[in-house]
């Protein structure tokens, strides 16, 4: 029975040297790669890969995007950001409740303090 535990353990135990020693080699791979990188190849902006096509940088959808959105206000259609008229009314119109919500709360507070103000009464008549 003990030698079939040791025999284990020690099996355990070459599997978990054998991961180590491969990380540790692709460890190494990762920071030599990154030592021979120059600074100025690590501050620019590497092409992004989705779906096997390989994209431009950022700064190049972005002018993608604008150059998209310009076109479509220029032809008199409705760009992505802008919203019908109806909707933005009531949007507004929602924006301009709060206000009153807040007067509304704020009234309380007043019979808060009233009623502080005249706690001292209300003890004396329940004291009596």
């Amino acid at each position: 029975m003990a030698q079939r535990g040791q025999d284990r353990r020690a099996e355990e135990n070459s599997w978990l040297n054998k991961a180590n020693r491969r990380l540790a080699v692709a460890n190494n791979v990762a920071c030599e790669r990154r030592a021979e990188e120059t600074d100025e190849q690590r501050n620019t902006i590497k092409p992004i890969v989705r779906h096997g096509t390989t994209w431009a940088g950022k700064e190049e959808l972005k002018k993608q995007k604008n150059k998209e959105s310009s076109r479509l206000s220029s032809n008199g259609t409705m760009a992505r950001e802008e919203e019908p008229k109806k909707q933005r009314n009531k949007r507004n119109s929602r924006l301009a409740v709060i206000p009153d919500n807040e007067a509304r709360r704020e009234e309380p507070k007043e019979d808060e303090q009233r009623n502080k103000a005249c706690q001292p009464y209300n003890m004396q008549e329940n004291a009596v």
